[in-house]
């Protein structure tokens, strides 16, 4: 199926919708951002979906990483993120 549907609640790179906004504050962006603990993954389901390749021998997926001012784009906005890059004050 393609094109792929984009769930509301992702953020994808620099594509910025209003009210997405995770972080007020970029200097406080440790009080916003969570990351999950790998300890909690379902480990036995990722190792059965790998299990389901399609062809073992070809590449079936890839996964093409942004950058890090697209990832500060889709927590602060385009505009914060822009002079969180060129402020010297900011960490």
């Amino acid at each position: 199926m393609f094109p792929r549907q984009i769930k509301d609640n992702v953020a994808r790179g620099s594509m910025e919708k209003l009210g997405t906004r995770k972080v007020k504050d970029i200097e406080n962006w440790e009080d916003n951002v969570t990351f999950p603990e790998p300890e909690q993954w379902d480990w036995a389901a990722i190792e059965e979906s790998s299990k389901k390749v399609i062809c073992p021998d070809m590449i079936t997926s890839t996964m093409v990483y942004t950058g890090f001012f697209e990832r500060l784009i889709s927590l602060v906005g385009f505009e914060d993120a822009a002079v969180a890059m060129i402020d010297e004050d900011q960490k």
